[in-house]
């Protein structure tokens, strides 16, 4: 979504999704390999209703990352500003879905589906740009 609105460059939009991705499978892996019994087991379904809490969940998250980057918080705050989008985020998306908001966190749970994968792309780009939008109104 950053890249969309031109906050980040391609090569760094590459490198953090590379990242978050290999993250998440780590994370998978360590958790099948070390974990058993430890986490419980994840679905994931493909349902309308899924992909609408995902995409408000994500829209909720970038709302918060938008104003972090756009320096509309205390740089102070500029955490609580995302820890309280994300919980805000995960709260209304896990309603109906699995509260995961990011695609790689999906992978790291292992509850990848084009839900999981799709819908937060589709919030997270909403909301950059109404973020973006509504700073030049």
């Amino acid at each position: 979504a950053m890249l969309s609105i031109r906050k980040i460059s391609l090569p760094d939009a590459i490198c953090y999704i590379l990242a978050q991705v290999a993250g998440g499978a780590l994370a998978y892996v360590a958790a099948k390999e070390f974990g058993a019994g430890f986490a419980p087991a994840v679905t994931a379904v493909d349902t309308l209703k899924v992909g609408i809490a995902e995409a408000i969940g994500a829209f909720s998250l970038v709302i918060g990352v938008s104003a972090a980057v756009h320096g509309k918080t205390p740089a102070a705050a500029s955490g609580l500003t995302i820890g309280s989008s994300l919980l805000i985020g995960i709260l209304a998306a896990s309603t109906v879905s699995n509260g995961v908001l990011n695609p790689a966190v999906a992978v790291g749970i292992g509850s990848v589906s084009a839900t999981y994968v799709l819908a937060p792309i589709v919030g997270a780009l909403a909301a950059a740009w109404l973020y973006r939008f509504l700073l030049k109104a």
